[in-house]
C-alpha cells in the first residue's frame, strides 16, 4: 500500500524524470510519456518493467526507452516511509 505522501513524491518524481530526459533528448515531455499514461503509472505502481509491459500502459518503444527509470522512481518511492 502507497500513502499519499509516498504517491505524491512519486508523482513529482516522474515529472521531473520526464523533464529531465526531454530535455536531455531535445524533445517535448509528452513524448517520454504523457499525463495520461503518468496517471496510469501512479494507478499501477509497477514493480518491473515487466508489468510495465504486460500491463501496456505505454507503447513497447517508451517502455524500452524509460520503463527501468521510471521503475526505478516508484520503486524508491515506495521505500520513501
Amino acid at each position: 500500500m502507497v500513502t499519499r505522501e509516498q504517491a505524491k513524491i512519486i508523482r513529482n518524481n516522474l515529472i521531473e524524470f520526464r523533464k529531465k530526459v526531454a530535455k536531455e533528448q531535445t524533445i517535448p515531455p509528452a513524448y517520454v510519456f504523457t499525463n495520461e499514461e503518468l496517471d496510469k503509472i501512479l494507478m499501477l505502481m509497477p514493480r518491473s518493467v515487466a508489468e510495465l509491459k504486460r500491463e501496456r500502459i505505454l507503447p513497447d518503444v517508451k517502455v524500452h526507452m524509460h520503463g527501468e527509470g521510471i521503475v526505478n522512481i516508484v520503486k524508491a518511492g515506495k521505500e520513501n516511509r
